[in-house]
């Protein structure tokens, strides 16, 4: 099936028709990726050395998608910081997580240097933007939450086959990627 494009005032309609009917028990949110919005046209994720580069789509979740809203038994942790598989998507909420994101399991593979670190172990997510006509590289620091080898949802991957694959981050993390490009959470299409 395609993406119904949502803004976040029709989605917050659209939770109200849910929240009314019995059948749904709940319901969560990916935004589209950041290269989708006017303005962003790259978006890549680098080792800090940038020895390696690799394309993905960066993506907005809510903080219960692998939680109440999707089948878990599609999860596949390739290595997290111990937490449950339905905690993953709400880690990268909490107060020390704004430069946290969950990645593939392939590109964590190329970006570590002790795989038995993941939380000091960091990456950079390296944005093109235009910016007065020109483009403008924009390097932001972040850090690894857990690494998959598979997700419901998202694609993630251990396997060179999906060479873009996407990269979860929390809403506000993700307008902070946009570098002003997504200015509100209204402006998300989900």
């Amino acid at each position: 099936g395609g993406r119904l494009p949502l803004n976040w005032r029709t989605a917050e309609r659209v939770e109200s028709v849910l929240s009314n009917t019995s059948t749904v028990e709940d319901w969560g949110y990916v935004g589209t990726r950041l290269e989708d919005y006017s303005g962003i046209d790259d978006e890549d994720l680098t080792s800090v050395g940038r020895y390696k580069e690799f394309p993905v789509r960066t993506k907005a979740v809510s903080p219960n998608l692998w939680g109440t809203v999707t089948d878990n038994s599609f999860m596949n942790v390739h290595e997290s910081n111990g937490s449950h598989v339905s905690s993953l998507s709400n880690q990268l909420y909490t107060r020390w997580s704004t430069d946290r994101a969950v990645i593939g399991s392939l590109y964590w593979n190329q970006v570590s240097h002790d795989r038995l670190e993941l939380e000091k172990e960091g990456f950079l997510f390296r944005m093109t933007v235009e910016d007065q006509g020109d483009d403008v590289e924009i390097l932001t620091p972040a850090r690894a939450s857990a690494a998959l080898d598979s997700a419901p949802v998202l694609g993630m991957s251990q396997f060179p086959a999906r060479l873009v694959q996407d990269v979860a981050v929390s809403i506000p993390t993700y307008l902070a990627l946009s570098s002003g490009k997504v200015k509100s959470v209204d402006e998300i299409e989900y």
